[in-house]
């Protein structure tokens, strides 16, 4: 009974992803959808639905695979078992993390987004703020430039929090 570490992770992956996965989200809510609690569709569902339940049957089958006895088989179930509910509980205590750190900084926004909103800032001042110059008449650098400083900064204003944004102007001087 020689087991390889790859192969103990492989069938902790192939574990997580059927009790967790979004590939078979619809199978396990059709499953266990069935009213009858000793419906057998509706306990499958449940199986599938648990990473200790799921990773007990993926170890017993790999072992029967494998041609192991049926102590073995047990054996190495209960092991898939155990090793896929840590694994499951340290994704899910990863994702509550990340969920949690989303939640605190809805403030963020992409450089995308933060250009967009400039466009439309410099568009609205060139629109209803002020008359457009004409092509004739020429601005110079020192002009640009203020006139670009100033843009960046009410677009600056506009989508970032005034607190965040002196933060960021400490961080560059």
């Amino acid at each position: 009974m020689a087991v390889t570490w790859l192969e103990a992770l492989g069938l902790i992956g192939v574990t997580l992803v059927i009790a967790r996965g979004k590939v078979f989200d619809g199978l396990r809510a059709w499953l266990k959808g069935f009213v009858h609690p000793a419906n057998p569709f509706r306990l499958l569902g449940q199986l599938m639905s648990c990473a200790m339940c799921s990773g007990f049957w993926v170890g017993l089958l790999w072992g029967a695979l494998k041609g192991w006895g049926v102590e073995w088989c047990i054996t190495f179930g209960g092991f898939v078992s155990v090793t896929s509910f840590v694994a499951d509980s340290i994704t899910g205590i990863l994702e509550l993390a990340c969920n949690k750190a989303e939640q605190e900084a809805p403030h963020r926004v992409t450089m995308a987004e933060l250009a967009k909103v400039k466009e439309q800032l410099r568009l609205e001042r060139r629109g209803s703020l002020r008359p457009a110059r004409p092509r004739s008449e020429s601005i110079t650098e020192a002009e640009a430039e203020a006139i670009a400083d100033a843009e960046e900064r009410a677009a600056d204003e506009a989508v970032v929090p005034k607190d965040v944004l002196k933060q960021y102007e400490r961080l560059e001087s």
